[in-house]
């Protein structure tokens, strides 16, 4: 499973659609993220538990981050969704460059 059949079984299914094991654990932290706070450190555990490195686990923080805190805003001001042709353009451009913002986050 590929593509957008697979973000669709992921968007349907989070942890429990067919991705690696080091997927699931991020999906867990992401959840856990934005809806259960207090079970951050028990994500954060059993993605070390798995072998997942620090960085994986930052990685992981920094896109919930960026997409929790856009969300947020994008449901303050009413933005308008863009079409299925800039998302993509996004994901490209997400994928060449990463998640980490310019200036505030740099390593």
């Amino acid at each position: 499973m590929y593509g957008k059949e697979l973000v669709n079984a992921v968007l349907r299914d989070g942890p429990d659609a067919p991705v690696s094991v080091q997927l699931k654990a991020a999906l867990r932290l992401t959840s856990a993220m934005t809806l259960e706070p207090d079970r951050v450190a028990a994500s954060v555990a059993a993605m070390r538990a798995i072998g997942m490195s620090d960085q994986k686990i930052r990685d992981t923080v920094d896109v919930c981050f960026v997409f929790n805190t856009i969300d947020r805003l994008a449901d303050s001001f009413s933005f308008a969704l863009p079409g299925e042709e800039s998302h993509d353009k996004a994901a490209q451009i997400l994928l060449k460059r990463g998640y980490v913002m310019p200036g505030i986050l740099a390593r």
